[in-house]
């Protein structure tokens, strides 16, 4: 049998501490769960005869009296009496006997199977609890206060715990708390060294004479946890330091080249950075409009057509950058290349941690955020672009993806942050917090980004039949729970997307299109053939009883079927028009969602496969991973900026230009420019511009994106007879800027995939269009600038309009003023 040594730390319990000593030795008279060895009465300090009443129950029970000079504290009391204790088992156990003695008995039953038992007074509807309802409020609050350190602990504070020897004298010597909130340390400790704890109903009743004063103590409870907090945070970040430092790896990685490129052109370097991924300066031109005091929601190109898109209603994330940047007094440049930094290191961290909650190592974690951050370009799995990449003569010539401001590089941090919540409800369905976070941030992902939205609601649905699959009761209430608040954060989003139905079918179509068919990715199918035959061998086998042929055999269930349902999400939020007929932008999926996670899937699975059958070799396949992968992504940036650098260094003779408008113009007034400024000025300067690549993405009539290609083919000295060969030679520019392109592409593969007859109608309108004057063209609608370089568009002729006045010059480059 085993043996027993129970602890009761005493302050001045002289009137309580025999009533309780007296209940242990009728118990152990009648029951003997344990050999009792000895009760170890621990005098804090007492100013009674709490030791004398002790030592006079030695002639009836095996008491040993520890004393401490002063009060210490129960945590300190607690400490001393474990240091004494001999037996295989150790029950702390309070003076006052608030949980009955009796229930040791149901310890000694769920000690077969764990290291630590501890009692729970809360949610025992079958156990009887007596509680004041103040001390039930102040205890409801301490836990909540303590929540985050026992995520799965409803209870830490009942005094009544069970430990195995070698765990107590393991806690209690790492054990420092003398006071309050020593009951969450040490079971903090216990999970922290990876001890088994159960958690027992009891029944609990209040007892008179608590030494306890919230009003005299709270002060002292708070730093007691916010020590603990600390302790805990120097823990994690101890345990996870390579984490850290890969997050900061990283973000040197993103941000290298803009450094290294003003300090290679040094003085020549004017304040106009490399921005080299794709949509970056349209985003920025959003948040400049923070700058300017304008809504960031509106068009920031057309000061006619200042209405919404459909697909950007709120855009809070770039309304805080502008804010941010706006009150810290930071420039577009800096907030640009400090955001390279930043934000790619945060993801990093965020898809670590989603990865270490699914496969709990840190290993699999670390190459799963790095292949993400630093080798998406290799997920189309182009074997002449991946061995381009490696000899550092890639293929890429836009900078790595998280390069891109807010779509991804921001809101993937709420995506990822999103998928560990619904990960822990799926593992964890009886935790309210997760279930209501994870609710909250899945609608507000409606107003951050829709197709994170989309995909994250499409997870949650098959994640809920998954569950109705399974019978579980609680995972499904929590689901619904999930989804339904999400719902109703999301509410105004939805109203609103309804209510642009009104907007015309024009603006629509650049949104969705009308179609049934099923889109091949080889990034979801080859995982998820993968994962369904790993399913299909294992259940086969267990139906056989060969339960030893089971591959992944050491991996949770519940974390493999949540990795499997991930990956049927991204299959079906490619393919959600085979249902509803509506294809949207698919291509935002493929590159956002789904490229992550085939990655993050991919290095879990095959970090478990090296675990069961080639362990030796795991830390040698999985440093030359990490190698290739920073390699990798170290080429794409040396690459991509090799590339743009003859674009941005010549780019630096505009911040001139830039300055005299931003001096000598008013907010909005309208410039005309070329392509390669048209984008730039708005992000750089407080004006609107006639014309941009990125203006057809907002409802603007089609007759208006016309004209302004009509009236850039004039400019460029198109005429009616050369105008069917410039058209067509030039298709796929046409579909981009006056369909927008995005409908056609996702119709037929292509911008400029629409019929022949477009085009010919397009001529027959610029023959008409020519007919009139060009300043008439250009007063149509409001123009007040044109800036003008001369060396790639000496064509223009400004100096010959005589409608135009030329107010600054220098080298090549001239504004004029109408």
């Amino acid at each position: 049998m085993k043996t027993l040594s129970i602890i009761i730390p005493a302050y001045n319990e002289a009137l309580r501490l025999p009533i309780t000593l007296e209940k242990i030795k009728i118990f152990f008279e009648s029951v003997k769960p344990f050999s009792l060895k000895e009760v170890i009465v621990v005098d804090d300090g007492s100013s009674d005869n709490t030791s004398l009443i002790a030592k006079d129950f030695t002639d009836r029970l095996p008491v040993k009296v520890v004393t401490l000079n002063k009060n210490c504290g129960k945590g300190a009391a607690v400490r001393a009496g474990v240091k004494a204790a001999v037996s295989d088992w150790v029950f702390i156990y309070d003076a006052d006997a608030a949980t009955p003695i009796e229930e040791l008995i149901n310890f000694f039953i769920a000690s077969q199977k764990s290291d630590i038992v501890i009692g729970s007074r809360v949610g025992q509807s079958d156990r009887t609890v007596v509680m004041s309802r103040w001390r039930r409020f102040v205890g409801w609050c301490f836990h909540t206060l303590c929540a985050p350190l026992l995520p799965d602990i409803a209870d830490a504070s009942c005094g009544a715990k069970l430990f195995s020897y070698k765990a107590a004298q393991t806690i209690f010597s790492e054990q420092k708390l003398n006071r309050f909130a020593f009951d969450i340390e040490i079971l903090w400790l216990a999970k922290k060294l990876g001890y088994k704890i159960a958690e027992l109903p009891v029944e609990w009743f209040a007892v008179p004479g608590s030494k306890v004063s919230i009003v005299r103590d709270s002060w002292e409870m708070f730093w007691s946890v916010i020590n603990l907090y600390w302790r805990a945070l120097r823990s994690r970040l101890q345990k996870h330091i390579w984490a850290i430092l890969v997050a900061m790896l990283i973000g040197v990685i993103y941000i290298a080249p803009h450094l290294y490129f003003a300090y290679d052109l040094g003085d020549e370097y004017q304040g106009v950075y490399m921005s080299g991924s794709y949509d970056e300066v349209f985003y920025y031109n959003l948040i400049r409009q923070v700058y300017d005091g304008e809504s960031v929601v509106l068009n920031p190109y057309l000061v006619e057509y200042p209405v919404t898109s459909i697909s950007s209603f709120y855009r809070p994330i770039e309304y805080t950058i502008g804010l941010v940047g706006k009150t810290l007094n930071l420039s577009i440049t800096q907030i640009a290349i400090s955001s390279k930094f930043i934000f790619p290191g945060l993801i990093f961290l965020t898809i670590y941690l989603f990865g270490y909650i699914i496969s709990g190592s840190r290993s699999a974690s670390l190459v799963a955020g790095m292949a993400v951050l630093l080798g998406s370009e290799l997920a189309p799995l182009n074997l002449d672009s991946a061995w381009r990449t490696l000899i550092l003569d890639s293929p890429f010539h836009s900078f790595l993806t998280y390069n891109r401001p807010v779509n991804p590089q921001i809101s993937v941090i709420f995506f990822f942050s999103n998928l560990s919540l619904l990960a822990q409800v799926w593992l964890s369905p009886h935790l309210k917090r997760y279930v209501v976070l994870a609710g909250i941030l899945t609608g507000l992902l409606a107003y951050i980004y829709f197709f994170f939205w989309n995909f994250t609601l499409i997870l949650i649905g098959l994640l809920l039949l998954a569950a109705i699959f399974k019978k579980d009761k609680l995972l499904i209430k929590s689901l619904v729970s999930v989804l339904g608040l999400s719902l109703v954060v999301s509410l105004p989003f939805l109203f609103k997307m309804l209510a642009t139905l009104s907007v015309g079918i024009a603006s629509v179509q650049k949104n969705y299109v009308l179609t049934h068919r099923f889109i091949v990715e080889k990034v979801i199918l080859l995982p998820l053939l993968l994962l369904t035959t790993v399913y299909a061998w294992n259940y086969l086998m267990t139906k056989l009883n060969y339960p030893s042929k089971r591959v992944f055999v050491w991996f949770d269930q519940a974390k493999f079927y949540f990795l499997y349902i991930l990956i049927w999400a991204g299959f079906w939020a490619s393919n959600q028009q085979m249902i509803h007929g509506h294809e949207v932008q698919q291509h935002h999926y493929h590159f956002m969602t789904n490229i992550p996670v085939f990655i993050i899937v991919t290095v879990i699975i095959g970090t478990i496969f090296l675990n069961q059958y080639f362990n030796r070799l795991k830390p040698y396949l999985m440093g030359l991973s990490i190698v290739i992968i920073i390699w990798s992504g170290i080429s794409v940036q040396t690459s991509s900026y090799r590339f743009l650098l003859p674009l941005f260094t010549n780019s630096q003779a505009y911040a001139g230009a830039f300055n005299w408008f931003n001096q000598n113009t008013a907010v909005n007034e309208v410039v005309y420019a070329s392509r390669e400024l048209e984008e730039l000025v708005p992000m750089y300067t407080h004006n609107a511009v006639y014309d941009a690549l990125h203006a057809s993405v907002y409802p603007i009539p089609l007759e208006r994106l016309e004209h302004n290609y009509f009236l850039g083919m004039m400019l460029n000295g198109v005429t009616t007879g050369q105008a069917k060969e410039y058209l067509y030679t030039n298709r796929n520019d046409v579909g981009q800027r006056i369909f927008e392109g995005q409908y056609w592409r996702a119709v037929c593969g292509s911008f400029g995939c629409f019929p022949d007859t477009v085009l010919d109608d397009l001529v027959t309108k610029y023959q008409l269009f020519v007919a009139k004057p060009l300043e008439w063209q250009f007063r149509r609608y409001q123009v007040d600038y044109m800036l003008w370089d001369q060396s790639k568009h000496p064509q223009w002729q400004l100096d010959r309009l005589g409608f135009l006045k030329e107010v600054w010059c220098k080298d090549k480059l001239s504004i004029w003023r109408f």
